[in-house]
């Protein structure tokens, strides 16, 4: 079946905003541990309080994918992109 052209940009869209998203959440997962001590350093904290707030990061963003991905597929990813990035600020502004 083929796609007509506004549903292929969305697509297409979709996949590469997707894919974006995951090497940037990727690359901060592995370039966190090398600056780890740099991290801990300017924030002034020690190695308990960095693993507790690294290990905070790492769990919400596990248990966060399959609640997102089922609300992003009942409402679309279009409607619910603002919603992720709400959760997103939250979540930063908690941490620091």
């Amino acid at each position: 079946m083929l796609m007509n052209n506004k549903k292929s940009e969305h697509y297409l869209l979709m996949l590469a905003f997707s894919f974006s998203i995951a090497f940037m959440l990727h690359l901060l997962l592995f370039v966190t541990v090398p600056l780890a001590t740099i991290l801990m350093q300017e924030l002034n904290l020690s190695y308990a309080e960095f693993g507790f707030i690294f290990s905070a990061a790492m769990l919400s963003l596990v248990f966060s994918r399959i609640p997102w991905g089922l609300i992003s597929d009942r409402t679309g990813y279009l409607k619910s992109s603002p919603w992720f990035l709400v959760k997103e600020e939250s979540t930063n502004s908690m941490s620091n």
